[in-house]
């Protein structure tokens, strides 16, 4: 994941063999770089953006090409490529 100073963390270890990068941009001013394995499900993903930038899990939703991705999708179920970009918005209720 790409901290505040530029660097990049990774969600895992693997092998390099089918690991991808994913950019999440958030309100278009923070973007983090994570990069993960293709068969990882992304509720690893969402879990390190929201500890590492003090997110709420229940007030933001991530997108992917405009479908909110769901904790289970992998990047291969969602065919994503090295590169792409997820879209993280906050949902607040009663608002």
């Amino acid at each position: 994941m790409s901290e505040p100073n530029g660097e990049t963390v990774e969600v895992e270890t693997p092998e390099e063999n089918g690991k991808i990068s994913i950019r999440l941009e958030v309100d278009s001013h923070v973007n983090a770089t994570f990069t993960i394995s293709r068969d990882t499900k992304l509720r690893k993903l969402i879990r390190k953006f929201c500890d590492n930038y003090q997110q709420d899990m229940q007030v933001v939703r991530f997108y992917y090409e405009d479908v909110r991705i769901k904790a289970t999708d992998t990047p291969n179920s969602l065919q994503m490529q090295d590169g792409d970009t997820i879209m993280v918005k906050n949902y607040l209720y009663g608002a």
